[in-house]
């Protein structure tokens, strides 16, 4: 993919950071391999900018439970940039959802989550994915792979801005 990435910034990096603070960067990310253009809107692939995920198949029955070295969160920005002379179509709603492990929010151990939100001539998407849990029996594999699937069902969403 032709990405051009600047202003890279990483904040918590240091040694003393490790286990204590998250890792933070922030770049600015530009490119047309993510868009589709016509005379009347720009279709864009905005899923993908949460960077490539993996399906997970489920063709055959578990029989091993699923371990993972170690939990993780990771929350991601993305700003979009309405451009002049464009409007934001209404299906960027669709990029709104909660999936968890669990049919309890409060309870779950793992979780993929979109928000959106419209300002000042920019989409913003607020993207949450955590693991707490690091064992999961065959009975609970369902639950798991509902969140990863998730993630990677996201990079295929599309947005569209339409010309005024």
């Amino acid at each position: 993919e032709n990405i051009n990435v600047t202003g890279e910034k990483y904040t918590n990096n240091k040694p003393e950071d490790i286990a204590i603070n998250p890792l933070r960067l922030s770049a600015r990310f530009s490119t047309s391999d993510c868009a589709t253009y016509s005379s009347k809107q720009i279709d864009l692939t905005i899923g993908a900018f949460i960077g490539k995920q993996s399906k997970l198949d489920w063709k055959h029955e578990r029989l091993l439970p699923v371990d993972i070295s170690y939990g993780h969160y990771d929350a991601r920005t993305i700003v979009l940039n309405i451009p002049e002379g464009y409007t934001l179509s209404d299906n960027y709603k669709k990029l709104d959802r909660a999936i968890y492990d669990t049919d309890n929010e409060s309870t779950a151990q793992a979780a993929f989550i979109v928000k959106t939100e419209v300002k000042d001539g920019k989409l913003y998407i607020y993207c949450t994915e955590y693991y707490k849990q690091l064992h999961y029996e065959v009975s609970e594999y369902p639950s798991i792979l509902k969140v990863w699937n998730a993630a990677c069902d996201f990079n295929d969403v599309k947005i569209a801005l339409i010309k005024d």
